[in-house]
């Protein structure tokens, strides 16, 4: 009983930084130049644009996972219709969608990788 409240603080712990960091903004200030003629008081103004310090969200992470679930059906669908005809390629698929393979965990570091780098770079 005493690991599961353990447990369940540290999950609430980990819960509430996440949405610390997923609202967290970065203010970078921005100075426009000088217009010649303005009054006095408006001769130089600062703002701030602010940045989004972890802009991908969830989304990189759901769309990775998706993949190797599609991935995971696709094997089972080989498996089922093909039967051993196709050993070689269900074989490999069932290597990276196995969740106890330590393919499947690369396979789904790079997929995270690459779409918060498709999210990051395509939406800005």
């Amino acid at each position: 009983m005493e690991r599961l409240v353990y447990a369940l603080l540290g999950g609430l712990v980990v819960i509430v930084y996440c949405i610390y960091l997923l609202q967290s903004v970065r203010r970078v200030p921005v100075q426009y130049a000088k217009r010649p003629g303005a009054p006095a008081a408006k001769l130089s103004t600062a703002t701030f644009l602010p940045l989004p310090l972890i802009s991908g969200r969830i989304l990189p992470a759901t769309a990775g996972i998706g993949c190797l679930i599609l991935l995971q059906v696709v094997q089972e669908f080989l498996a089922a219709h093909f039967g051993a005809s196709a050993g070689p390629v269900a074989s490999a698929f069932h290597d990276v969608v196995t969740g106890s393979s330590g393919w499947h965990w690369v396979a789904l570091a790079c997929l995270i990788l690459f779409f918060t780098c498709i999210l990051n770079f395509t939406l800005i």
